[in-house]
């Protein structure tokens, strides 16, 4: 028997004695003898130093040495196994994995801060995250590989809760020297003209441009498609053809500037199964909200980016 079983054996057969008129009917409640029960009370009375029960002839009662030592070992056992309990769950909590699924345009910021978020708030689970395309990410999810999915693409799936987070624009990378370099804002008829450099065609940054870029030029070129913003801007810098992003995406490299594309945006989304009832995911999508909330509003165009304005924050939808 462990002290901690002990204790809570002893508690509650003085909570018991102190309710029933003698030891013998004490006993008979706790299914053992009046002895034993007799025995273990002596035990505890010399552990403490004072004798807790009155025994004679008219029954037993506790002193007041007894009614004092029940009140404040009563709490400590409730304490105890409350505390026993919550380290139980932090433990539990600590061997769980709960996982992030993203596309390379989302700002790793949101990532870090969602894992401080998630440990603030008392969830020591390991946090793990995975970059993909939208379609490759929502199919983890539809798989339970995944327990939550920031991308730039809207999906319709009727088992798949969506919320946009947010939209901002659309770039152009360019080499410093190129012409268009100079403007604030360049249109998609201007970009047709170019080689490209895409991130993905599952991207926002892929397939409305495309479209476009077929309106204006239907003989336009994509020199290289990449699912690594990083290559895209390496690409570009290399001169092998102007790279498309979203703002966020967009990283300081030498020789290399950020254009607005005019009227241009990226929609970011954030994506959890509806079927979901682990409290722990619930945890990590309440936490991945409020890390939009608290991400500095100019962050995403503090890169070098020509023209005005921030990403603008939206509600659920």
């Amino acid at each position: 028997m462990t002290a901690l079983t002990r204790l809570h054996r002893e508690v509650e057969s003085l909570a018991i004695i102190a309710r029933a008129p003698s030891l013998r009917q004490a006993a008979d409640l706790l299914h053992t003898s009046q002895p034993s029960l007799g025995r273990q009370m002596e035990r505890l009375e010399r552990e403490i130093g004072a004798v807790l029960v009155d025994r004679d002839s008219r029954g037993s009662r506790l002193t007041a040495a007894g009614r004092v030592f029940l009140a404040h070992a009563m709490k400590l056992c409730q304490d105890l196994d409350r505390a026993i309990e919550e380290t139980r769950q932090i433990a539990r909590s600590e061997e769980q994995a709960l996982s992030i699924g993203y596309v390379e345009a989302i700002p790793p910021r949101l990532l870090s801060e969602t894992a401080l978020l998630l440990r603030n708030r008392g969830n020591g689970a390991r946090l793990e995250t995975e970059v993909g395309t939208v379609v490759g990410l929502v199919q983890r999810i539809r798989a339970r590989d995944l327990h939550l999915v920031f991308v730039d693409a809207r999906v319709e799936e009727p088992w798949l809760g969506v919320e946009r987070l947010w939209e901002e624009p659309i770039v152009a990378c360019v080499p410093t020297s190129h012409p268009c370099a100079r403007l604030s804002q360049v249109a998609i008829a201007e970009l047709a003209c170019f080689p490209l450099v895409l991130l993905g065609t599952t991207r926002v940054g892929g397939d409305p441009i495309v479209g476009l870029l077929k309106r204006y030029n239907p003989s336009y070129v994509i020199a290289q498609s990449s699912d690594r913003a990083a290559t895209v801007l390496q690409a570009a810098a290399a001169g092998l053809g102007i790279g498309v992003l979203p703002a966020s995406a967009f990283q300081r490299i030498e020789g290399i500037t950020a254009v607005p594309i005019e009227a241009q945006a990226s929609e970011m989304y954030l994506g959890w199964r509806r079927d979901e009832t682990d409290s722990a995911v619930s945890l990590l999508l309440e936490c991945a909200r409020d890390a939009v909330k608290t991400r500095p509003r100019h962050e995403l165009l503090a890169t070098g980016i020509h023209g005005t304005g921030s990403p603008q924050a939206v509600g659920g939808g």
